[in-house]
């Protein structure tokens, strides 16, 4: 198999058989290869500017992807789980939050040679969680344009800026920020490689099992630098963490892509 030059200077694309094992069988967060969390990706609330990556391994059914969308649950009313996957009041959960931050701030996504276009969707967010400062922020990333192999992987990078806990938040742990993607392969209505839809869950837009990973997210971990075991016994807490997810409204508002199913049904 030849690979074009251009492809090939490209720092985003690599071989798909450079990466053997099935844990990369999905389009995921790329993982930290750091010795105490190799199989995991943890970033620190608090800190900006992080890079990450998105890693797209194969395309819909061995057909390349054509585009792809990408949502943050950092919306006025995301859905929040705890531990459990019990249910929480976002309003309890954007009180774990200073003034004027939220969860996920200000993404920006990078240019890769793989689309020539990429597009920044901007949307509400909780202003409770921002004081008022600001009503919308950057909500999602749609990349097209252009055409990404089955047969090679790609690493599409982004950086954000995660939100500040309040110091007395001892017994909070992490969270879980899922991400839901989608590639766009085919422009066909029915057929198994028409997308990839990378969303946990069943919406009333992204509705067929067949092509949404119900169950899976690709999801990174937000860890509480102030979270302490030992303080929230002596508070006569216990230990949590939350699941949080972009709303099916919001899914299904901003992951369509204009000309793919599910915007193409209507």
């Amino acid at each position: 198999m030849t690979i074009p030059m251009k492809q090939a200077a490209g720092l985003v694309l690599f071989a798909a058989s450079a990466v053997a094992s099935s844990a990369f069988a999905h389009t995921t967060i790329v993982k930290k290869n750091t010795p105490d969390e190799f199989a995991v990706r943890t970033d620190l609330a608090g800190t900006s500017s992080v890079l990450n990556h998105i890693s797209i391994p194969h395309g819909c059914n061995d057909t390349s992807v054509k585009a792809m969308t990408v949502l943050f649950p950092n919306g006025a009313d995301p859905v929040v789980e705890d531990q459990e996957g019990n249910p929480v009041d976002p309003a309890d959960f954007f009180d774990h939050f200073m003034e004027n931050n939220n969860i996920v701030m200000g993404p920006k996504p990078t240019q890769t040679i793989t689309w020539k276009r990429v597009n920044v969707l901007e949307g509400p967010v909780p202003q409770y969680s921002n004081h008022g400062i600001r009503d919308s922020d950057v909500r999602a990333f749609t990349y097209h344009e252009g055409k990404l192999p089955t047969y090679l992987l790609g690493l599409y990078p982004w950086r954000q800026t995660y939100g500040k806990i309040k110091e007395e938040k001892v017994c909070l742990e992490k969270m879980e920020l899922r991400i839901p993607i989608v590639n766009y392969c085919t422009r066909s209505k029915r057929a198994e490689n028409r997308v990839d839809a990378w969303i946990g869950r069943l919406t009333a837009k992204f509705n067929d099992p067949a092509v949404v990973s119900v169950g899976f997210w690709p999801t990174l971990d937000i860890a509480n630098p102030y979270y302490d075991e030992a303080s929230c016994a002596k508070a006569g807490g216990a230990p949590y963490y939350y699941k949080v997810s972009p709303s099916d409204t919001d899914i299904d508002h901003f992951l369509p892509f204009r000309n793919y199913w599910p915007a193409n049904v209507n």
